[in-house]
C-alpha cells in the first residue's frame, strides 16, 4: 500500500452501500478496513462546432454573392470597364468585405472580372478578337459534349431541354431578352452537364461565361430550330449529326458578331 493511502476505520454497524468512499475489502491495514478515496471522472466534452457550420455558411454566401455577380454581369446591370468596390457590394449585400472579397476572385477565375494594381477590380472588357478565340475553343469542346449526349442522354432529359428551347423562342418574341439569354446559357450548361465529363466541364467552365457577356443578336425562330436539330441528332444517337449541328450553330453566332450584331464589348479603334 502507498504511504500516502488515507485509511480509515470501518464504524460499527458499517453498510458498504452507504459509503461515500470506494470501499477494498481486499485491501486491509492492521486488521482494519481500508477506504480509498475514489478521485472524481474527468467529463470530456465534444469540442463545438460553431466554427464548422459558420465556414460552411460563409461559403454559402459567397457561392449566392458570387451567383447574383455573376448575373449582374451577363445581364449588362454592371457594365464592362465598371469598378466592382468591395465596400459598396459588402454594403448591398449585407456581408463583409471578405465574402465579397472571395466572391471576387471566383469570378477572376473566370476571366468575369480583373484586378487592377491600386485601382481595384473591374468588369472584364471584351473585345471582339478575344471573344471569337473564345468561341473557337468552345466550338470544340460544344461538339464533344454532343458526341457524348448521344450515348448517356435520356429521353426525360431531351424532353426538358427540347421545352427550354420552345421557352427560349417565346421570350424573344416577348422581347424579354435577359430572361432568354439566361435560358439559353441554362440549356448550353446542361448539354455539358449531360456528357458526364469532369474534365469537360472544368475546362468549358474557364471560358464559357467570358463569351456570355456579350449579347449576340440573332433570329430567334432560327436559334430555336437549330435547338431543336441539335437536340433530335442526340435523341437519335446520331454523333456525327449533332456534331455538325453545334458546331454549325455556333458559327452563325461568329457570322453575327463579324457582322456587327452584338452588344456588352468592348469596341476597338
Amino acid at each position: 500500500m502507498s504511504p500516502n493511502t488515507t485509511v480509515y476505520a470501518a464504524p460499527t454497524g458499517f453498510s458498504k452501500s452507504s459509503m461515500p468512499m470506494h470501499y477494498c475489502p481486499s485491501d486491509r491495514h492492521e486488521g482494519r478496513e481500508v477506504l480509498r478515496r475514489k478521485s472524481p471522472a474527468r467529463k470530456f466534452r465534444r469540442p463545438a462546432r460553431r466554427a464548422k457550420v459558420k465556414l460552411s455558411d460563409d461559403r454559402s454566401k459567397r457561392n449566392q454573392i458570387c451567383d447574383q455577380l455573376q448575373e449582374m454581369i451577363l445581364s449588362g446591370e454592371r457594365r464592362p470597364g465598371s469598378r466592382l468596390g468591395q465596400e459598396e457590394l459588402a454594403q448591398h449585400f449585407g456581408v463583409g468585405q471578405a465574402t465579397i472579397r472571395e466572391a471576387l476572385l471566383e469570378l477572376r477565375r473566370h476571366g468575369l472580372v480583373e484586378s487592377i494594381d491600386r485601382h481595384g477590380v473591374f468588369v472584364t472588357q471584351i473585345d471582339r478578337s478575344k471573344l471569337v478565340e473564345v468561341m473557337e475553343v468552345r466550338e470544340m469542346d460544344e461538339a464533344l459534349a454532343v458526341r457524348r449526349c448521344c450515348d448517356r442522354v435520356t429521353r426525360v432529359q431531351i424532353r426538358q431541354l427540347t421545352e427550354m428551347a420552345e421557352t427560349i423562342h417565346q421570350l424573344g418574341l416577348s422581347e424579354k431578352f435577359n430572361e432568354m439569354n439566361a435560358l439559353d446559357r441554362q440549356l448550353h450548361s446542361k448539354l455539358i452537364q449531360y456528357a458526364g465529363s469532369s474534365m469537360l466541364t472544368r475546362v468549358v467552365d474557364y471560358y464559357r461565361l467570358l463569351s456570355l457577356t456579350a449579347e449576340i443578336e440573332r433570329d430567334v425562330a432560327m436559334v430555336r430550330d437549330e435547338h431543336l436539330a441539335i437536340l433530335n441528332a442526340i435523341q437519335d444517337g446520331r454523333t456525327d449529326a449533332a456534331e455538325m449541328l453545334v458546331r454549325q450553330h455556333i458559327m452563325a453566332e461568329r457570322v453575327a458578331l463579324d457582322s456587327g450584331h452584338f452588344s456588352n464589348l468592348t469596341q476597338k479603334p
